[in-house]
């Protein structure tokens, strides 16, 4: 038995090798993260449970099992030596064709049928290890939990072998190790005597009922491990080490399960009885883990913080060491009604994983879409529930016994359920969540804050309505458009919030393009109106928004355009190598047309200095030519494609009406203010990053280098923006003005002052204007945190410091009416709204407040002119909807209310809004 537990770890680790390494050559070649994950996972584990359910009963009529073991090994590892070439072919070759469903089919088909081969590896060992039926269900537990002991080294020895040393090389070393155990197994291979089963057989396999209880088995543990996968990365981030982390939990608690239960399933009096507790078990803590795991979908995620890696594995190690214990109990259930041993294993480890197969793909393409993702996690922890009611119902002795049990499981999952039920996943400790939904390849929320409305993917804030991320939205058209000589095509990767769609339809292009991966992004978009209105709007023959890869995109379509930008994820998020790699930056650069141009923005919080480096010495080896620019508290990269147009041509551009506006509204007010945005050339930021890693498909630094960064916080990557504006700024003197904001930006974040207002001042009177923007700005911040403290005085000098000097300025003049209000001050804080709606007509938040301070005043006509102005600018604004709701109640106008608390509901996918109930309260208290 010894002999076959140490093949059974060691054949574990290059299996879960394969897995990992096929699920990211799928991403790069052929589809998305999550079309990859499921196709792999659907093929990987097809595969095992066709190759367990055809070559376990051949293990039985052999003489020598490990001879038949150690062939499978040797077999599967000379094909996963020539896997990587099968699968780059499908991204590469044109004979492939170009649909995508084509080509994931191709790679279904060549992993299931390695994976076959392993399928029967297990069963092989089991029969090599024993031939007692008696004996069958200790030895699978404890073989099970050998092989996943190996899995859980399998994804860390990829986890740190990938990055380090590619994805090929990481293959090609398991293909070897899986050679090595084969003939290994091949030399130790003796004769083994026949089966000898514990009673004449019943039946040639275990009975219907119980492979279907198998089968409900790897739903409910598939699914709930994807969910959990989706749940924990709210919180830890979407990176390679949190998505590697949460597998191995799952592996070990799996692998714990099976040697725990080895020995008991063997002993057991009643296994059924045994069975219906560990389920009820499993159900309740699936079910009160729900409260951890999931009330984090708008709130950003907090990286590997050693605080939530606890919980988060205090809520999936558990449930998955009791669903790894239901695996022996069911084996000694059916070895008892078979004399088959191998072939009993082999049939219910198929069904068991056919039902994962159909979890893990349900969850993401059907449960999470429909029921969100508590309801599927909850579903999870019902089907164990009804497994543990049909276990404990037959072993119960007598039918009071049966209800006695029933009701005592029921109970128990209903409890842990109860909190579920109230709502949870929908909180957010910045703002007021509106919208959230579980799409199959990203959790989409939208968070209200303040006047703003704000896009969270994953847990990472991606777009907004306000603030540094809506000039950047808007900047990462503008800018390339401003540095193209004649553009009249224009493609976005990645929608957002749609208002770089929208600010690129504001331009007199022929063609505009969007591709948006995920659905549950493009669902929220609406939430967005009226600020991307152009982009939504119903323009075939000019818009176009696509759902697709944006990978795939670029390699099978041949259109060309003349601006392509890229607005997708975080650097650090899980398969991001992909979107930041030589590879992809190719793929851009041939999709532009001569003397085209690329954009591509950038953090600079949380990345690290190596990660950010690696990013621009990468665009910089594709593109000949290009600048970095400083954004709005970050970088933006435009990259161009010969023949670059000389800098008289560009100057004019910046003049054109639709360009020069759209720089105003930006605080850049003519050619001279733009060129003082530039960081660095091409030319500069080489010599001033010199040599280092190039980003590519095969060897994923970036997640790694970005995850450290995050991790660190803001540090080394402040040294390198400082370094890069030193290289602008020799190269270019009317650049060194922002090299002194850089540095004052840095000062101000390493938490030296006296340093960053230095700089930041010289910077201004050097004639910045977004250096006076900056200073406004964090006066204004201490303004608002001087009134949130209760130091009413010296908040409102400083709110009107900063008006004498820029009237217009939304937040301060919004501070100073919130202020006077709570004074008692009305009549002042309506005057101050009314100028603020004048200078900003489409402030939602401004004209809300204003209506209520024109209702407390009696002047209805007012108060529904102003939150009809609200709604104007943000039709999905709660607030502004209940009090315009119950004015028209007021006013007898219950057709309007109605359509009002219609669009409240619509906000409320997890539970009515307290305005919607308010509403609906006054609705019904009408005769």
């Amino acid at each position: 038995m010894l002999r076959a537990l140490v093949f059974a770890l060691l054949s574990g680790i290059p299996a879960l090798v394969y897995q990992v390494v096929w699920t990211r050559e799928v991403a790069l070649a052929v589809a998305g993260q999550i079309e990859a994950v499921s196709v792999v996972v659907a093929a990987f584990f097809g595969g095992l449970a066709l190759g367990a359910r055809v070559l376990g009963p051949r293990a039985d009529r052999l003489h020598a099992p490990l001879r038949l073991y150690a062939g499978l090994e040797i077999a599967a590892g000379v094909l996963a030596l020539a896997s990587p070439w099968l699968l780059r072919a499908l991204g590469a070759q044109p004979w492939v064709g170009r649909a995508p469903g084509t080509r994931l089919a191709l790679a279904a088909a060549g992993i299931a049928a390695l994976t076959f081969l392993l399928g029967g590896t297990l069963p092989a060992l089991l029969r090599s290890a024993t031939a007692d039926a008696v004996q069958a269900a200790r030895h699978a537990g404890r073989l099970l939990a050998a092989n996943t002991a190996g899995a859980v080294l399998g994804v860390g020895t990829a986890a740190l072998a990938i990055p380090a040393f590619g994805l090929r090389a990481t293959l090609w070393a398991a293909g070897a190790w899986a050679i090595l155990i084969g003939l290994a197994a091949l030399a130790l291979a003796r004769p083994t005597p026949p089966v000898r089963a514990a009673s004449k057989p019943e039946a040639p396999r275990p009975p219907a009922a119980l492979l279907g209880a198998a089968f409900v088995a790897g739903v409910a543990t598939l699914g709930f491990e994807v969910l959990a996968t989706r749940a924990a990365a709210l919180r830890l981030g979407s990176s390679l080490y949190a998505w590697a982390l949460i597998l191995a939990l799952f592996l070990l608690g799996l692998a714990g399960g099976n040697a725990w239960a080895a020995r008991r399933a063997v002993r057991s009096p009643r296994p059924s009885n045994g069975l219906g507790l560990i389920q009820t078990a499993a159900a309740v803590w699936v079910a009160a883990g729900i409260v951890v795991l999931v009330p984090f979908a708008a709130t950003p995620a907090v990286g590997l913080s050693t605080r939530w890696m606890v919980w988060i594995a205090a809520c999936i190690l558990p449930p998955s060491v009791l669903m790894g214990a239901a695996f022996p109990f069911l084996v000694r259930l059916g070895v008892r009604s078979s004399g088959a041993l191998a072939g009993s294993f082999g049939a219910l480890s198929a069904a068991n994983t056919a039902g994962g197969i159909v979890g893990a793909l349900a969850a993401p393409f059907v449960l999470l879409p429909t029921l969100g993702l508590a309801g599927s996690i909850l579903l999870c922890a019902g089907l164990n529930g009804a497994l543990a009611l049909a276990f404990l119902a037959h072993a119960a002795p007598t039918r009071q016994s049966v209800r006695t049990r029933t009701a005592l499981a029921a109970g128990l999952v209903a409890l842990a359920a109860a909190p579920t039920l109230s709502g949870v996943g929908v909180r957010s400790p910045a703002g007021r969540v509106v919208f959230v939904d579980h799409g199959r390849q990203a959790t989409a929320a939208v968070v209200r804050v303040g006047g703003r409305r704000d896009l969270v993917v994953d847990g990472d804030p991606e777009a907004s309505t306000g603030g540094d991320a809506r000039a950047t939205e808007e900047l990462l058209a503008v800018l390339p458009l401003v540095r193209h000589a004649d553009p009249r095509s224009f493609l976005e990767i990645g929608l957002g919030s749609g208002i770089t769609l929208a600010t690129a339809a504001g331009f007199p292009l022929e063609r505009i393009d969007c591709v948006e991966i995920a659905d549950s992004v493009l669902r929220a978009a609406r939430l967005f109106a009226p600020d991307n209105d152009a982009a939504l709007a119903a323009d075939p023959g000019r818009i176009r928004i696509v759902r697709a890869d944006g990978r795939a995109w670029l390699a099978r379509h041949p259109a060309t355009y003349d601006v392509v930008v890229a607005n997708t994820l975080h650097p650090w998020s899980l398969g991001a190598t992909g979107l930041y790699s030589r590879e992809y930056f190719e793929r851009m650069a041939t999709a532009l047309r001569p003397g085209g141009v690329a954009a591509q923005w950038l953090p600079i919080e949380r990345i690290g200095a190596e990660a950010l480096a690696a990013i621009l010495r990468t665009l910089a080896t594709v593109f000949p030519e290009g600048d970095v620019w400083w954004g709005a508290n970050n970088l933006l990269v435009v990259a161009h494609v010969p023949p670059t147009p000389d800098r008289a041509a560009l100057g004019a551009r910046v003049r054109d009406p639709e360009l020069a506006a759209a720089l105003h509204r930006l605080g850049i007010d003519g050619p001279s203010e733009l060129a003082r945005r530039r960081l660095a050339s091409f030319a500069a930021l080489r010599a001033a990053l010199g040599p280092g890693p190039i980003l590519s498909d095969d060897r994923p630094l970036l997640e790694t280098l970005a995850v450290r960064g995050r991790a660190r916080g803001s540090g080394g990557e402040l040294a390198l923006l400082e370094r890069l504006a030193r290289a602008g700024a020799a190269e270019d003197p009317r650049t060194e003005a922002l090299r002194l904001l850089v540095e004052g930006v840095a000062a101000q974040r390493r938490g030296d002052p006296d340093r960053a207002r230095t700089r930041l001042t010289l910077a201004e009177a050097s004639g910045l204007d977004l250096a006076r923007s900056v200073r406004l700005r964090h006066a204004t911040v201490r303004a608002t945190r001087a009134f949130s403290e209760g130091r009413l005085d010296d908040a409102e000098a400083a709110y009107r410091a900063v008006l004498a000097e820029a009237p217009d300025h939304r937040d301060a003049r919004f501070g100073l009416a919130a202020l006077l209000e709570r004074r008692g001050d009305r009549e002042a804080a309506r005057r101050e709204l009314a100028r603020l709606v004048r200078e900003h007509p489409r402030d939602g938040e401004a004209w809300n407040q204003l209506g209520v301070l024109q209702r407390r005043r009696d002047a209805v006509p007012e108060a529904r002119a102003a939150f009809d102005r609200a709604l104007a600018a943000d039709p999905f604004f709660p607030e502004a909807l209940g009090n315009a709701g119950l004015l028209a109640v007021e006013a007898g106008d219950l057709a309007r209310a109605r359509r009002l608390l219609a669009r409240l509901d619509e906000l409320a996918p997890f539970g009515a809004t307290p305005e919607a109930h308010a509403l609906a309260g006054a609705l019904a208290a009408v005769p």
